[in-house]
């Protein structure tokens, strides 16, 4: 007859060990014999509240820099059934548990990382849930990458991992007791949403397939906001098929974020810089200046001149020696168009994107552009000693500043105060003749000149905003040009 131990026998969580590689997880060993006793006479209090947690058998490990205590990533890898998976994930992302007072505290983080399923992004989920059941129906064979996930910080002392066996000393096998909280997707969203319509739909239950199909699940646990933003930067990357403003919004990590973030405090761009969830860059909308990509792109150009170098050559080390020059920078802009790029707009008025060169990309580029070569003398020995690989026998620091010295300072044409000057005396009003002369105009189908009609200045020629490389160039040679005045004047391009 089983007899059920009683309460003065029961092992506290509160007295379990912190475990000083997995990042003070509360663990016990198996391979001690006392533990396993206790362990197989269900003396331990996790083993006796099963409503609060899930058991995952599988692999935990230790990921990143081992030397870099802040930098470590604790995570568990496992492969389960579809059953399982959505008793331990609980988050659809598809359909997000508003009920659930934990998935609650997780709906800034949906906000911000997870995509609406609308649109193209809900066909996507409809083809895999289609191409899930035909596995299933044993039509076709299944191919699914790992689904990485999330658990917040705030629940990280509640879990217990019991080691089965030490595989080496950053990676050990055994069973996590994991908290009933919901998990966030860094990677695999779509296909996490295919997975719950399976099982919830009358087809996949009925085929068998919350048991038939398995899937790999890999969990990281301690998460606060700032990693699992990052978390979602590292895992979908930088490529033209991603949402290049959030993920560059999510990537707190990389020194042009870090020097993005600083300098804007205080300035016409805090909060005013669309991250792909805060709105969008139209004729219309005004509350955005930019969005996160051209702000990082006119502060690459501003920095390292007309052929950018790319983020990854931003490193750490450079980021006091460019700081300056950035501030300085964005203190221009601030300075100079502040008073143009009014939000909302006032009545009688038209948004500025209608009105002004200076609220496209194209013309904030080009600017610049003409920025980088005002501070020429100074940037370019920079931009050089960016691009040198620092030897192995030398200290980044110390090397990138002996190399700017070394370097010969190029002739500075227009100089910075010069540039201010002429930016404040610039019409930047885009329907005026010099700029139609750069930008071109729009046509209309039979080759004449489109038109608009503005509420200050009536109907005029409707420009071009290209954000293509020829025309940023155009801009700040115009600007920095001998005949720059002519951009000073307010004779409107001809109608016809």
């Amino acid at each position: 007859m089983f007899s059920a131990p009683s309460q003065s026998t029961i092992k506290s969580n509160e007295d379990l060990l912190e475990h000083p590689v997995f990042l003070g997880i509360k663990y016990i060993d198996y391979s001690d014999r006392v533990v396993q006793k206790n362990y197989s006479e269900r003396l331990y209090e996790f083993q006796h509240n099963p409503e609060l947690y899930t058991e995952i058998h599988g692999q935990l490990s230790i990921k990143g820099n081992m030397n870099n205590t802040e930098g470590k990533r604790l995570s568990i890898i496992s492969p389960m059934s579809l059953r399982k998976f959505i008793n331990v994930v609980k988050y659809d992302p598809a359909n997000p548990p508003l009920d659930d007072y934990e998935s609650l505290g997780m709906m800034e983080a949906h906000n911000k990382t997870q995509s609406d399923f609308k649109g193209a992004k809900k066909t996507n989920r409809l083809d895999f849930i289609n191409y899930l059941q035909e596995g299933v129906r044993e039509e076709r064979d299944i191919h699914l990458p790992v689904i990485s996930g999330w658990q917040s910080s705030d629940v990280f002392s509640d879990a217990i991992f019991v080691i089965y066996h030490q595989v080496d000393a950053h990676t050990a096998y055994g069973c996590l007791y994991l908290p009933r909280k919901p998990i966030m997707q860094s990677d695999g969203q779509t296909q996490t949403a295919a997975l719950f319509g399976v099982a919830q739909s009358k087809e996949g239950v009925e085929a068998g397939a919350l048991d038939k199909l398995i899937v790999t699940l890999e969990i990281e646990l301690n998460v606060d906001s700032v990693k699992a933003a990052q978390a979602f930067a590292d895992r979908n990357g930088r490529g033209s098929k991603k949402n290049k403003n959030l993920v560059i919004s999510m990537d707190t990590a990389a020194p042009l974020s870090r020097l993005r973030s600083n300098i804007v405090q205080g300035t016409v761009f805090e909060r005013r810089i669309a991250d792909g969830r805060s709105g969008g860059i139209t004729v219309t909308s005004t509350e955005n200046i930019v969005d996160l990509s051209t702000f990082e792109q006119m502060l690459a150009i501003a920095l390292t001149g007309g052929s950018p170098l790319k983020p990854e050559k931003f490193k750490s080390y450079h980021m006091d020696t460019l700081m300056p020059f950035a501030v300085e920078f964005i203190q221009l802009l601030d300075a100079t168009f502040k008073s143009y790029w009014v939000s909302p707009v006032l009545p009688g008025k038209d948004p500025y994107r209608r009105l002004y060169v200076m609220g496209w990309p194209f013309a904030l580029k080009g600017i610049a552009l003409a920025y980088y070569n005002s501070r020429i003398d100074k940037l370019e020995p920079i931009r050089t000693a960016m691009q040198e690989k620092v030897p192995a026998n030398e200290i980044a620091q110390e090397y990138f500043e002996r190399i700017i010295s070394s370097i010969s300072v190029p002739v500075v044409k227009v100089s910075f105060e010069e540039l201010s000057i002429r930016l404040n005396q610039i019409n930047w009003l885009k329907h005026k003749k010099h700029w139609i002369a750069i930008t071109g105009y729009a046509e209309s189908a039979d080759g004449s000149k489109k038109e608009w009609k503005l509420k200050e200045y009536g109907t005029v020629v409707k420009s071009l905003n290209q954000n293509q490389a020829v025309l940023v160039t155009k801009v700040a040679n115009k600007i920095l040009s001998p005949t720059w005045e002519d951009l000073k004047s307010d004779i409107d391009e001809p109608l016809s």
